[in-house]
């Protein structure tokens, strides 16, 4: 166990030396981190929607080191699936743009129903029914409103990544009065059902990106033609094994004849 901390540890500075080369901080920089933060908690209401009195604590992270006078912005991010603290030691671009801009606050808020923003539910009917994206945005509504009781009307930008990213867009378009602006990374906002494109958004993304735009016009339609002749082959045992072996796959990767 002592081994496996220490090369964590190990690991863990190489690789804050080599993001310090690239950094606006300085060289040979520890980069900020969760541990440089401040960790608050903020009274959030259940059911923004409804007539349920019951509360939860939302765990929220600040950092005020580049804002040692007065805070002029708020870079916002808007958690996601995962804790907090994840987000906070990887959001490079939030560290990177608030180095260069003094008068930033960075803030991170953790999604309900993750990690310490967990409501006690204990006993409740239909308890997950209140974590919905329109219920998380609210709570990021709620945010912004005791951010700025605190330091005056600054203007504030939305941050997020994958399912971060589409609730920063969303957030924006629902309530364009709480912030000036979204950065949205990776966020399919319309890769939905009923919506256009439909769910397979994604896909079609990618089929576009293999054929003028990034690669040979045969391209796309040989990887069309190969999909459903991987279908059939990986239904077999043996064909599952010719697939791993060409695609170098991990054992087992490709499942059991009952998952297949």
């Amino acid at each position: 166990a002592a081994a496996a901390r220490r090369l964590r540890h190990r690991r863990r500075w190489r690789a804050s030396r080599f993001a310090s080369r690239r950094s606006p901080f300085a060289t040979h920089t520890t980069l900020p981190d969760a541990q440089n933060c401040s960790w608050k908690a903020l009274t959030q209401q259940l059911d923004h929607f409804g007539s349920i009195e019951k509360t939860f604590d939302q765990r929220l992270c600040l950092y005020d080191g580049f804002a040692t006078k007065n805070i002029t912005r708020v870079l916002l991010y808007v958690g996601n699936e995962s804790p907090v603290d994840e987000y906070v030691n990887n959001t490079g671009l939030m560290w990177e743009y608030a180095a260069k801009r003094p008068g930033t606050l960075l803030v991170w808020a953790e999604h309900r129903y993750e990690a310490r923003s967990t409501p006690d539910t204990k006993g409740m009917r239909d308890c997950l029914s209140f974590c919905t994206v329109e219920q998380a945005l609210a709570d990021y509504a709620v945010v912004i409103q005791k951010l700025r009781a605190i330091y005056g009307q600054v203007p504030v930008v939305a941050v997020g990544g994958s399912y971060g990213g589409m609730l920063a867009a969303w957030f924006r378009l629902k309530y364009p009065a709480s912030v000036q602006g979204a950065i949205a990374a990776s966020a399919p906002i319309w890769g939905l059902p009923l919506c256009r494109p439909p769910l397979n958004g994604g896909a079609i993304a990618v089929a576009r990106a293999f054929g003028k735009a990034g690669g040979s016009e045969h391209c796309a339609r040989n990887l069309r033609g190969a999909f459903p002749l991987m279908n059939e082959i990986g239904k077999t045992p043996t064909g599952r094994t010719f697939l791993s072996e060409r695609f170098r796959l991990c054992p087992g990767s490709l499942g059991t004849d009952e998952e297949a």
